[in-house]
């Protein structure tokens, strides 16, 4: 810790000691009246990093110990583990160790939220032959984590996802509301602001989706690839479009053949007037997902407005996606 005049610049490490690795490393220069915010903020990042590190050597060892000793809560560690994969087969064995989580332990919330977020995110990227019936899947699984634990977060998080992306009757306001909630029952949850960030760009708020998302990967350092996805839509939605690409580029590097964010991908090279890449990002688009169109994106994919939607889809087309 340094001090100069009536300002304070700290640098905090934070290292496994039994391998000598860094996890983390981060400079807060700050007043000196804002210490007490500095130690918050540090506590914060730190307890989001070790939660993440704890859960994944648990989850090694569960995959060590058989199936026969696997708990309910073993089961939801191992599905929550397979969601942060995002690919169509992770989707698939998330909801196999969710559903046995729930089997095990009817009343385990997490287990019924982390059911309902695989559904969400298969429905999303077109991952299922029925998308109608995987949204209302993961509707009802939000709703049985909430039924089995009022307080707990992440059930009102997909519940308030669920409002978002229900494709008959999408409700922002309402979904605006239940995500709000779920960050004040734990405000140090990085994904929670993270899935109101990916919200707010439909409702035509880049700017506040930014902001938003500034926190998201502030809380957690170690942040995936989908809050670059999310960062590229709000760059979209305020028309900085060059912006937009750029952070739709570093998430495919990182989750490459993904469904929305190769979307993204075209979308961007379309608006550029890149048609060639745009078109081959298409076509690589329609291998992964053959079953994601225009019409597929125009029939479930919610914004506030229309025009929004509408424009999307005319770039999608142009690109040469299917109709």
């Amino acid at each position: 810790m340094r001090r100069s005049e009536n300002r304070v610049r700290t640098t905090v490490q934070l290292v496994d000691v039994s391998t000598a690795e860094t996890l983390w490393a981060e400079k807060f220069d700050r007043r000196v009246e804002d210490v007490l915010d500095v130690q918050e903020e540090v506590a914060t990042v730190i307890v989001n990093i070790l939660a993440g590190k704890v859960q994944q050597r648990h989850y090694r060892r569960v995959l060590g110990d058989g199936e026969q000793s696997t708990s309910a809560y073993d089961h939801a560690l191992k599905a929550q583990q397979h969601l942060w994969r995002f690919s169509k087969v992770g989707m698939m064995l998330a909801r196999q160790e969710a559903e046995k989580a729930v089997q095990l332990d009817p009343l385990l919330a997490r287990a019924h939220a982390t059911l309902g977020w695989a559904y969400h995110i298969q429905a999303t990227n077109g991952w299922h032959p029925n998308i109608e019936e995987v949204f209302e899947r993961a509707l009802t699984s939000a709703e049985a984590a909430i039924a089995a634990d009022g307080n707990e977060p992440w059930a009102y998080n997909i519940l308030g996802l669920s409002f978002w992306r229900n494709s008959t009757e999408p409700d922002f306001d309402r979904a605006n509301d239940v995500i709000r909630h779920s960050i004040r029952l734990n405000p140090s949850n990085a994904h929670f602001f993270a899935h109101l960030g990916a919200m707010l760009p439909y409702m035509g708020r880049g700017n506040e989706a930014l902001e938003v998302l500034d926190r998201a990967m502030q809380l957690n350092p170690l942040y995936p690839a989908m809050y670059l996805e999310h960062r590229s839509r709000a760059h979209f939605a305020e028309s900085r479009y060059e912006a937009s690409l750029a952070e739709a580029q570093r998430a495919a590097v990182e989750l490459p053949g993904l469904t929305n964010i190769q979307a993204l991908l075209a979308v961007g090279y379309e608006k550029l007037g890149r048609h060639a890449q745009a078109a081959k990002t298409v076509a690589e688009l329609e291998k992964v997902s053959p079953s994601f169109s225009v019409s597929f994106f125009r029939r479930t994919v919610p914004y506030a407005q229309d025009i929004h939607r509408d424009a999307i889809c005319d770039l999608l087309a142009s690109a040469g996606l299917a109709e």
